[in-house]
């Protein structure tokens, strides 16, 4: 069964979405991780291309800090940052 979320809110500085489902269950995503698959944000950097469903974000909200550190590793890994270049 899939749950429904009861309040959604983005952060002043907008780099973090909210999520509370209908169970009680509520999450804090860091909108970083927010770049596929429906709530339609725009990021600062002006992506505004993903559409979120309700199970997707449930799912962030329990396995996003591994997908998260997954993603710096292998950003590392390739001699990569996150940081844009004109903040490096």
């Amino acid at each position: 069964m899939s749950s429904w979320p009861t309040e959604i809110r983005l952060s002043k500085d907008r780099r973090t979405l909210y999520v509370s489902f209908d169970d009680g269950v509520s999450h804090a995503l860091a909108a970083e991780l927010l770049r596929v698959d429906a709530v339609k944000l725009t990021f600062d950097d002006m992506h505004d291309t993903g559409i979120f469903g309700w199970d997707y974000l449930r799912e962030l909200g329990e396995t996003g800090e591994a997908k998260m550190q997954a993603y710096c590793d292998a950003l590392e890994a390739q001699g990569l940052s996150r940081e844009p270049l004109r903040r490096r």
